[in-house]
């Protein structure tokens, strides 16, 4: 069995690939549109699922029944609030206060 460095193995899959940009890129580059679009589509779905987790979480409820933080609903909304947080501060605030 021969090893194949890792520098080798990127250089000979570029090789395979179509080259569709001059600074070297290809195929392995290109596939930006496509990704875009699956983040949209991962966002999109990741808040329906939200708001219907919410949604049932407050219809099937009892009445003075609080939403249990470590379990289920809570979690989510509490990691939610991190990851969309830190979305905001990333792509929002710190490139505009570095400018």
């Amino acid at each position: 069995m021969t090893v194949v460095p890792l520098c080798r193995l990127e250089d000979r899959i570029r090789s395979v690939l179509p080259s569709s940009k001059s600074d070297g890129g290809g195929a392995l580059d290109s596939i930006g549109g496509l990704g875009g679009a699956l983040k949209l589509l991962f966002f999109l779905l990741y808040n329906l699922y939200l708001f219907y987790a919410v949604y049932h979480y407050f219809s099937t409820a009892e009445e003075g029944e609080g939403v249990q933080w470590c379990d289920g609903l809570g979690f989510l909304v509490i990691v939610t609030i991190i990851v969309y947080s830190s979305m905001i501060y990333f792509r929002v605030v710190k490139p505009a206060v570095e400018r």
